[in-house]
């Protein structure tokens, strides 16, 4: 009778290494696809929170504006108003155009500041890239501002900023 040597036969161990293998590989999968998953949560989460600060600013500046110099260009997809900001230093109040527009090249909302001679102050640029829709109406007393951001090709938000002009 033969004795069996101890150990393992060449077969065993390539079945062993290829057993770890594959499971090597489906964890490793699980860990990029979770990870990717997690990074395109964090984008999402950024987008929103950019869209609603838009939203949060778009409504400061209506409610600052001297109601009569608020235009709506719905062609060009563009509003514009004066604004009136309170300088301590100086103790006066300066004006301001503030001009809100849709790039539709970009997909981009850019809100520009400008002051009395016309040099621009500040630009904010907000959503490049993800705004599938802009649209503004105007109708009377009523702007109306609607955009849409694209998050995935299956999910898309809208956002609309109503706004009623005083009349005082």
């Amino acid at each position: 009778m033969k004795k069996r040597a101890l150990g393992f036969t060449l077969i065993e161990v390539l079945v062993s290494v290829t057993i770890l293998f594959i499971v090597i590989v489906v964890i490793y999968d699980f860990f990029m696809n979770t990870n990717k998953f997690l990074h395109n949560q964090d984008e999402n989460i950024e987008v929103s929170l950019q869209a609603k600060r838009l939203q949060e600013d778009i409504k400061q500046w209506f409610q600052m504006a001297d109601q009569k110099s608020i235009e709506c260009f719905p062609y060009s997809k563009r509003v514009e108003m004066n604004v009136y900001e309170y300088d301590l230093a100086q103790n006066i109040f300066l004006k301001y155009r503030i001009v809100l527009q849709y790039d539709g090249v970009q997909k981009k909302i850019s809100i520009h500041k400008y002051d009395e001679a016309g040099r621009e102050v500040s630009s904010s640029i907000y959503l490049e890239k993800k705004v599938e829709y802009f649209s503004v109406i105007e109708n009377g007393n009523l702007v109306l501002i609607t955009y849409e951001i694209k998050f995935s090709p299956k999910k898309v938000q809208k956002y609309e900023i109503t706004y009623y002009r005083r009349t005082d």
